[in-house]
């Protein structure tokens, strides 16, 4: 046995040991592909080890390497919802969103409730507004934000953004500030202004500039969007 092997073999009987987390948090993703693939072969194949190293594939862009262990971790693992939704993001990124939207819809059919399937949802408007769907794409953005009283601050976002590539920009700036109201996110306070000023709603957009250019220690960005207005 060579002295690579030896110590690989080593290293995976020591990673049994303690969680996996704490082994690898500081190290490169390469040798965190390393140090998975020897504890696979000292304990054998696993689902969540499977997905872990495709986590570090697609880090530095492995994408193919991805690919194969995300499929390895479903076939040990047939209901694994993350291996699904990674899977689905690996494939839109290599340019295959037919793909990608069959694996999203694989997943979907797993979760019954409405709530649990708001990611995956979001998830496929993010592949169908890459196709160029933008009407599905805001349509399950709806749903997904209606099935959680309270939603991810990048769910407002995701959505906003295709409303205006529909060009309703009034109503991207009503879902900013609802989204604003729920989660206290002051990024979406400043995207909901922006979807004012492009709206029209001049009034509402300057209501709420001038009392920040009142506080603001850094004014250039809001002077510029009060001069939008007055523009």
């Amino acid at each position: 046995m060579n002295a690579a092997r030896s110590f690989r073999l080593f290293l995976a009987a020591w990673v049994v040991g303690i969680p996996a987390s704490s082994a690898v948090a500081h190290d490169s993703p390469e040798h965190v592909i390393e140090m998975l693939t020897a504890r696979m072969e000292a304990i054998g194949p696993r689902a969540d080890l499977y997905w872990r190293r495709a986590t570090e594939h697609r880090a530095i862009g492995q994408l193919k390497e991805a690919a194969v262990d995300l499929k390895r971790a479903i076939k040990l693992k047939p209901d694994y919802l993350a291996a699904y939704a990674d899977l689905s993001r690996v494939e839109l990124a290599q340019g295959k969103p037919r793909r990608a939207l069959s694996t999203a819809e694989r997943a979907l059919k797993q979760v019954q409730d409405e709530a649990g399937r708001a990611p995956l949802l979001m998830l496929r408007a993010e592949i169908f507004s890459e196709s160029g769907e933008f009407e599905k794409a805001l349509a399950d953005c709806d749903r997904a934000l209606a099935a959680r009283g309270t939603a991810e601050v990048d769910w407002y976002l995701t959505r906003s953004q295709i409303q205006c590539r529909l060009g309703r920009f009034a109503q991207a700036a009503r879902g900013l500030q609802q989204g604003f109201e729920l989660t206290g996110s002051a990024v979406l306070d400043v995207e909901s202004i922006d979807a004012m000023i492009d709206a029209g709603l001049y009034a509402d957009a300057l209501a709420k500039i001038e009392p920040v250019l009142a506080e603001a220690r850094w004014q250039s960005a809001w002077l510029i969007r009060r001069g939008r207005v007055r523009l």
